[in-house]
């Protein structure tokens, strides 16, 4: 996928708030741009092990000391190793020259000629020599020197090419040495790098086939594989759009016009299994392994998900909940999916108990700690919504009769016994969270408690004086008593010092 989308933090309709969330990156899907520098890195650090041939030096002891030859050639071969062991290059290349034109083929000369050429830095022109004479074959004494000086040509020109591509360069020099999965790779770079990803995956693909390096072939093989998974993820709404109407046939015949290219891509052929699968008996469960299935669900869900991520820190979750929806519906069991979704309603204060099944699915995915921090938001707006609901019930204290507050006050104490539950459950930030609505639920009940207080007060005040009326007083006063140790609220501490105070000053009087 692209960049992890970072989300909004999300809102309550209470003073509840939740951290921010990162999605995690699909375990087959990754960032293109991060997969080439990747790529970059490995290509640059050099994977193979073996030492490049030293070129060979000719010594004056390798050049006979007769003059007398079988043929007129023969001696100008032997010149000609004379003056490259004299370091005359140039000479023993006209030398060369004259030989094969007297006689086109010969090996010996040709295999000289290109050692001139490397010894002059003329390294490609000397490796296409070289290559002309091992198409034919030469008697192996030659041939294991062929190979020595092969594999010197072959260490130059990778490592200069590699640190300073050419494209053009590098397809010649890849026609000659088909093997060398460096080369491969950079020229997948290359080509990757200036918007040709097809053929770029092509090239990767090409490499992965001729590498003679266990790494170039998996590092091709890689990249190829992302290349195209990456083209894939472009084309995806061509065959997603449909599904999402029910359209199966049309889905699977827009897989089949991506052309015999993609024939054999193993995101293909699980794509068109699950379309199948979900034809006949509707969405669910992938019978893959989990990367695959990381894959398919990125495949049918991911431009969905980075666009609802988009419309989440734009301050649109309304259309991000929409989206997340039809992915769920798509992907029921993709945990990235319910995730979003369960966010999403989150942040929109929607229906909790399709935000907590969400959650549970998304639970699945160990990569997304997050998702027990979501139950527990669930689980914060619950009690949130209870306690909201407790205060619309209570309405203005002033006008409550003392039913309603003593009905007020039981819901109160259910949802205090509730949240201390939830506190066993719930750590991190919400654990803070919940902490202070329990102190928002105890106030709570300390004001209903002492709103019955006045109730009772007034009672005894209409009643006039009679038997029992300083026992009551008492009583009211010790309840005061009883409040003002619950409390630290500066408001309600006043409150109860001004209501015992009328209580303590009838108490005088009776």
């Amino acid at each position: 996928m692209d960049e992890p989308q970072t989300l909004r933090t999300l809102g309550s309709s209470s003073t509840l708030r939740v951290p921010a969330f990162d999605m995690p990156e699909r375990a087959g899907a990754v960032d293109l741009a991060e997969e080439l520098q990747r790529a970059g890195r490995e290509l640059r650090g050099g994977r193979h092990e073996e030492q490049v041939p030293v070129l060979r030096e000719f010594a004056d002891g390798e050049v006979p000391l007769s003059l007398e030859y079988a043929s007129y050639e023969d001696g100008l071969i032997e010149d000609a190793r004379a003056n490259i062991a004299a370091g005359d290059v140039e000479l023993a290349l006209a030398q060369l020259d004259e030989v094969l034109d007297l006689v086109p083929g010969h090996h010996e000369a040709r295999y000289l000629r290109s050692y001139c050429l490397l010894s002059r830095g003329d390294e490609l022109a000397a490796l296409t020599e070289l290559e002309s004479l091992r198409a034919d074959r030469p008697d192996p004494e030659l041939g294991e020197r062929l190979l020595e000086l092969r594999a010197t040509l072959r260490g130059r020109l990778t490592d200069r090419l590699v640190a300073h591509p050419d494209e053009e360069a590098l397809a010649d020099y890849l026609s000659l040495v088909p093997e060398e999965g460096r080369c491969w790779l950079q020229l997948a770079l290359q080509r990757a790098q200036r918007g040709d990803l097809s053929g770029a995956a092509a090239t990767a693909y090409a490499g992965a086939a001729d590498a003679d390096a266990e790494a170039d072939r998996r590092e091709l093989a890689r990249l190829g594989y992302q290349l195209r998974l990456h083209l894939l993820r472009a084309l995806a709404p061509r065959f997603v759009e449909p599904l999402h109407e029910g359209a199966y046939g049309t889905a699977l015949g827009a897989l089949r016009r991506l052309g015999r290219d993609w024939d054999g891509f193993e995101p293909i052929d699980d794509l068109t299994a699950y379309i199948v699968a979900t034809r006949r008996f509707g969405p669910g469960r992938p019978e893959l392994p989990p990367d695959r299935a990381d894959v398919l669900y990125d495949l049918l869900a991911g431009n969905d998900l980075d666009l609802a991520g988009a419309h989440l820190n734009e301050g649109r979750p309304e259309q991000a909940v929409h989206l997340t929806r039809r992915s769920v519906r798509l992907v029921p069991t993709d945990p990235c999916s319910n995730f979003m979704l369960a966010v999403c309603l989150l942040t929109t204060d929607g229906d909790l108990d399709e935000a907590e099944a969400a959650a549970r699915v998304a639970r699945t995915d160990e990569r997304l700690t997050s998702a027990g921090d979501l139950l527990g938001v669930v689980a914060l707006r619950r009690l949130d919504r209870k306690a909201a609901a407790i205060r619309t019930f209570v309405g203005d204290l002033a006008d409550c009769r003392p039913p309603r507050i003593q009905e007020a006050l039981r819901r109160t104490r259910a949802l205090h016994t509730e949240a201390e539950r939830s506190l066993r459950t719930i750590g991190g930030p919400l654990r803070d969270q919940l902490t202070s609505l329990l102190d928002v639920l105890a106030e709570n009940a300390v004001q209903l408690e002492l709103a019955l207080v006045v109730a009772e007060l007034t009672r005894v005040v209409k009643a006039g004086r009679h038997r029992g009326m300083r026992a009551e007083l008492d009583g009211l006063i010790r309840r005061c008593a009883d409040l003002r140790a619950q409390t630290r609220k500066a408001d309600t501490l006043l409150a109860i010092s001004q209501i015992e105070g009328q209580a303590r000053m009838m108490r005088e009087r009776v």
